[in-house]
C-alpha cells in the first residue's frame, strides 16, 4: 500500500471479520492527520523489519538446535517467563523455515539433556539458561548434546572446517 507496489501476501481469516477497504491516497490522508497512528505504524513496521532481520540473521548462522533453543527461551520471555509453552513442532518448523522432523530431533537432544520436557502440544522449559547456552555461539559453535544414564550434559565446540556444516536456508520468512 505504502510502496506503490503489488501486495506480496494474502491473508485468511480464521472467524468472522469486519473488513474495511480504503484507497492508497485514503490511507495516506488517514495518517496525515493522526500523526500518532502514522507514529504507531512507523514503530510496529520497525518491530517487524527487526524480527525479519533476527530471523535471516538466524537461518544463516545458527544451527537448528539453536535456533530452536531460541525459539523456545524466546517464548517463555513473551509470555511472562512461565516454563510452559502450547505449541506444536509443526508451527515451530514453519517459524523456523526447517522440518517438523528437525525440529522434533533438536526437541529430542534437549529433552536428552533435561532441558525440556515434552507433553501433547505442550513444551516445558526444566532449564532456561541451559537453553541460553544452547543458543550461544552463534555460526561458530556446534551444539553436541550426549546423554547418559545417569546424567546428560550439554557442549559446546567450536567448529572446525572437518565438522562445520552449514545450516539449512529458511524456505520462508513468516511474519510475526
Amino acid at each position: 500500500m505504502l510502496t506503490g507496489r503489488p501486495r506480496t501476501h494474502d491473508a485468511v481469516a480464521v472467524g468472522a471479520v469486519r473488513l474495511l477497504s480504503i484507497s492508497d491516497r485514503e490511507f495516506r490522508d488517514l495518517l496525515n492527520r493522526r500523526p500518532n497512528l502514522r507514529d504507531r505504524l512507523l514503530a510496529e513496521t520497525a518491530e517487524r523489519l527487526i524480527h525479519a532481520a533476527d530471523r535471516l540473521d538466524s537461518a544463516l548462522c545458527l544451527s537448528v538446535p539453536q535456533r530452536v533453543a531460541r525459539f523456545l527461551v524466546a517464548g517463555i520471555e513473551r509470555g511472562g517467563g512461565g516454563p510452559s509453552l502450547a505449541v506444536r513442532q509443526t508451527d515451530i518448523a514453519e517459524t523456523l523455515g526447517v522440518t517438523r522432523e528437525a525440529v522434533s530431533a533438536a526437541l529430542r537432544r534437549f529433552r536428552e539433556a533435561r532441558l525440556i520436557d515434552t507433553r501433547y502440544r505442550v513444551i516445558d522449559v526444566l532449564d532456561p539458561d541451559g537453553l541460553r547456552r544452547a543458543m550461544e555461539g552463534g555460526a561458530a559453535v556446534r551444539i553436541d548434546i550426549a546423554a547418559t544414564r545417569h546424567h546428560s550434559t550439554l557442549n559446546a565446540r567450536p567448529l572446525s572446517r572437518d565438522n562445520a556444516t552449514t545450516p539449512p536456508r529458511a524456505s520462508r520468512l513468516m511474519p510475526p
